[in-house]
């Protein structure tokens, strides 16, 4: 892994810009950024290249009938962890696989296909599994801030608003359910693995003119299906520490308290949670110091917070549906 110093701030900049909007053309991004297209693609394309920025995208479940992400904290059998965390992370249900250090060791968030098969992953695959000594599962009930959303702070308001994508609908909240055709859902497939497959290449693989591709590419951001979510190595960022914070909330407090971590530059995931924590907040931040005053400046503002738990986060196995064979480098 490289050193946050032998990135530039262009190459922060670019990052951001493709969080921002994970398709924009490097046209687009080099005339935000005032800089030339060639010079963005000259310091884009290796990051694309590395795995150091990676762009897929998210499918939002509820739109297409699936179940609602669960997120699950597992205790492991000693030395049991990572096998645990690999086993997990190749099964395409889950979306994020990370190691942590407290009272759990492994996080994982599940994406089911539909809840009967939740039902039986929780009650029959996890407790066959004799390496997990003990599992809780907390079903998702309100993203305040869902991870595609987030991004660094390395472009100003004006050049963010001049790249993001207007008029989406709001994440995980639709009232009813979309149907996808044959096609689409290829397409869909296609954009999981790479958020910025050309259109030609996507026309190629699900059979159709590239006019139909663009399209249909369109279409499913636009119905707010699909997410381009653009992952960072921290290590560009400048930002080593993660860690995930378990609160405990009044629930008279809980949309409050969310509303407002949600608009925290550190908080890259909140989202209220059944089961005995009532939130749970991913951070990405600069230190153990950023970390320290997270919790005694922030959390100890707030007025209705009844208890917490931090897990540091030792390694991520699986992000955004993408694995790390090796914590930090390249992902399969």
């Amino acid at each position: 892994m490289k050193r946050s110093d032998t990135f530039s701030d262009l190459d922060r900049q670019v990052a951001c810009a493709l969080q921002v909007n994970g398709r924009a053309g490097w046209a687009q991004i080099a005339k935000v950024l005032g800089v030339s297209e060639r010079t963005v693609a000259r310091r884009a394309q290796p990051l694309l290249d590395s795995g150091t920025i990676r762009v897929v995208a998210t499918v939002d479940t509820q739109r297409i009938g699936w179940g609602e992400p669960a997120l699950l904290r597992l205790r492991c059998q000693p030395g049991a962890t990572r096998g645990v965390a690999m086993a997990l992370a190749e099964s395409r249900e889950t979306r994020t696989v990370m190691l942590t250090e407290g009272s759990t060791d492994c996080f994982v968030e599940v994406v089911p296909p539909h809840q009967d098969w939740l039902r039986e992953f929780l009650l029959d695959r996890l407790p066959g599994l004799s390496a997990v000594a003990a599992h809780h599962a907390h079903s998702t009930l309100r993203f305040f801030r869902p991870a595609h959303e987030w991004r660094t702070a390395a472009l100003s308001e004006q050049q963010a608003d001049a790249l993001e994508r207007k008029g989406l609908p709001p994440f995980a909240t639709a009232d009813g359910v979309a149907s996808l055709s044959a096609e689409e859902e290829k397409v869909v497939h296609e954009l999981t693995a790479n958020g910025r497959i050309p259109v030609g290449t996507l026309a190629n693989r699900v059979g159709v003119a590239p006019a139909t591709a663009s399209r249909q590419i369109d279409s499913l951001i636009g119905r707010g299906i699909v997410r381009i979510r653009t992952e960072v190595d921290r290590t560009l960022l400048g930002l080593p520490t993660e860690a995930l914070l378990w609160v405990r909330v009044r629930p008279s407090d809980l949309d409050r308290i969310g509303q407002v971590l949600s608009r925290h530059p550190a908080v890259r995931m909140a989202a209220a949670v059944t089961g005995d924590y009532q939130l749970c907040v991913d951070l990405m931040l600069s230190g153990r110091w950023a970390l320290y005053q997270f919790v005694t400046q922030t959390l100890g503002a707030f007025d209705g917070i009844i208890d917490f738990e931090v897990l540091d986060v030792l390694a991520t196995i699986k992000r955004a549906g993408l694995i790390f064979r090796e914590p930090g480098r390249k992902p399969h």
